[in-house]
């Protein structure tokens, strides 16, 4: 018998008027067949707004179908007297570990379930050491859960939940806001809860890395499941994943350049380690240094700019001897920025990379102004952006900031009027600022028909894309964005991406907090890098990814492009290892 077996399942959200009238309907969901075996570890893939996070609720009854069936270990989920036992053994990972945190303390948290459940005292404790010791959280019981780093608090997010022991595991974006090393951590205990444990996972994922290491994949667009199937047979429908707004894994982008290039006869490899031992069974490296050309010192993809801005930029805003200290004088006092300086110049693209809790929010919030260092000065233009004489409402408009979670910053209720409420703070007319709404909401590829819509009825990545738009709406010189791509589909990211770029392009400062190295890669000209509260490096992109060692003691990755290639060359191969993007490696190739 199936753990998890779902029949024809459809979901439509209306919406009421005030006369409990119906306003609109929606169907979310239709049709929807699935068979989950005790033990499977199952990836759902599908584009924001295609329904993956609804589905995954209709798992633990926090939504019922309104056709078709959920079963879950032969228990119906429209049971009421089933709720607590399906809850029990469908344990759910959602996407904000904050959302799900209630303890004064990491031992309380992961304890809440099982005192919810009733269980004995002396049982409780035991399972709740065993949660934390597995999750590796077992020297932080004591500790509260608001002191932990992000990905600590995904890994109590998951310890709370196997403190129950479920048979299931649902996890909703677990790693989206994680560093590559806080991804991994996370993906490890995953694959161990679910070798090792015989826990089936059910994991609803972005990262095409992270869903070829599931056993099945079923891929979601509008509502529906258009193919299911293992990682390789899913990844060869190349057509069918470009339909749902989806693509392959970055490693397998790579592999598919090579064998365009003749360099291999297959691509469906997931991993770096895969990639290069297959291609060097398939090429000797005396012959293959025989056809390409000989790699020499290539110059730069981008201008160095850290030589020229201080003689051909304006500098924006300048940070000297910057710290912050955050409860000062308390037992708990923590400093989250040590003694930075540094320079913003106009048109330029800025990456921010560091681990969690390396001080990269705390750095962009106080370029914006929302906090005041504890020692040095903040200069937008020249003027102290911290004196009192000076106008700190203009300075946001100035210097517009995406949050981490953007979707907390909707309040109005219609996407246009959310999107319109900064521009009208301006001072300008409501039919310009209905006119910059609706170019922005274009900009982020959020559809005409959403625009009177609540904010509060899109999917995560609409009302992501949609705070954005919010920000762009005001023509800020300066946008900040803590993380914006994250939880967002591939070709939405794409879009946010293009459309930073060609602002940057058209004169504007672009500031992006990213996790993502080869998004970094992309579209950056310089990047910060950031360790334990200071700037421990400045410069081009290109230069900072030539510091692989250092960025990895750092617990930070290298692009795969970058990486792939420096393990060829390690192998023997004659092959150029300055290259950052796909574009690059083709270049090199052909």
């Amino acid at each position: 018998m199936s753990l998890i077996k779902v029949a024809g399942l459809k979901k439509i959200f209306t919406k009421y008027d005030d006369n409990n009238e119906i306003e609109s309907s929606r169907e979310v969901l239709r049709d929807i067949n699935m068979d989950v075996e005790k033990g499977d570890f199952v990836a759902i893939l599908g584009s924001n707004g295609s329904g993956k996070t609804t589905f995954a609720r209709h798992l633990n009854a926090l939504l019922f179908s309104d056709e078709g069936t959920v079963t879950i270990d032969g228990e119906d989920t429209k049971s009421v007297k089933n709720i607590w036992e399906i809850r029990k053994k469908c344990g759910m990972v959602f996407q904000n570990p904050d959302n799900q945190i209630v303890g004064v303390t990491v031992e309380e948290d992961a304890a809440f379930g099982l005192e919810n459940l009733g269980v004995e005292p002396v049982k409780m404790q035991k399972r709740v050491n065993e949660s934390l010791n597995k999750t590796g959280l077992g020297k932080y019981k004591q500790k509260s859960p608001s002191r932990l780093s992000g990905g600590q608090k995904q890994r109590l997010s998951i310890a709370s939940s196997i403190s129950m022991r479920p048979k299931c595991l649902i996890l909703d974006e677990p790693t989206a806001m994680l560093d590559p090393a806080g991804r991994k951590d996370v993906m490890k205990i995953v694959k161990e809860l679910n070798k090792e444990d015989k826990m089936t996972i059910i994991y609803i994922t972005h990262h095409m890395d992270e869903a070829a290491k599931a056993d099945k994949i079923f891929v979601l667009n509008k509502g529906e499941v258009v193919t299911c199937g293992t990682p390789f047979e899913v990844f060869q429908k190349v057509d069918v994943l470009e339909q749902a707004k989806l693509t392959i894994p970055y490693v397998t982008k790579v592999a598919k350049i090579m064998n365009n290039c003749g360099f291999l006869k297959a691509y469906n490899y997931y991993n770096v380690d895969e990639l290069i031992e297959n291609f060097s069974k398939e090429n000797d490296v005396s012959s293959f240094n025989s056809k390409i050309r000989k790699a020499s010192e290539v110059s730069s993809r981008k201008k160095d700019l850290k030589k020229e801005t201080d003689i051909s930029r304006d500098c924006i805003l300048s940070i000297s001897n910057v710290s912050l200290c955050y409860d000062k004088g308390l037992s708990f006092e923590n400093t989250a920025i040590n003694n930075v300086s540094l320079n913003i110049y106009k048109d330029e693209f800025i990456g921010i990379i560091g681990h969690t809790g390396s001080g990269k929010s705390s750095l962009v919030q106080l370029m914006d102004g929302l906090i005041k260092p504890t020692d040095g000065t903040v200069k937008f233009k020249g003027m102290d952006i911290n004196d009192k004489d000076f106008n700190k409402r203009e300075l946001h408009f100035k210097v517009g900031m995406v949050f981490q979670y953007p979707e907390n910053q909707l309040f109005e209720e219609s996407v246009i009027k959310d999107v319109m409420f900064g521009p009208l703070n301006q001072g300008i007319s409501q039919e310009l600022a209905q006119n910059k709404g609706e170019k922005a909401l274009e900009i982020m590829g959020i559809s005409k028909d959403r625009f009177e819509a609540s904010p509060f009825e899109l999917s995560g990545g609409e009302k992501r894309r949609v705070a954005i738009a919010g920000v762009i709406a005001m023509e800020p010189e300066i946008i900040i964005l803590d993380e914006p791509v994250a939880g967002l589909d591939p070709e939405t990211s794409s879009i946010l991406l293009c459309a930073l770029k060609d602002l940057r392009d058209k004169g504007k400062t672009v500031i992006l907090i990213s996790h993502d190295m080869e998004n970094v890669a992309e579209y950056t000209d310089r990047v910060l890098v950031m360790n334990q509260g200071s700037v421990v490096m400045d410069d081009t992109t290109e230069n900072v990814f030539k510091n692989q060692v250092k960025l990895k003691e750092i617990g930070l990755d290298i692009p795969i492009p970058k990486e792939v290639m420096l393990r060829l060359y390690k192998a023997g191969y004659n092959v150029n290892t300055n290259v950052l993007t796909l574009k690059d490696i083709e270049k090199e190739l052909k």
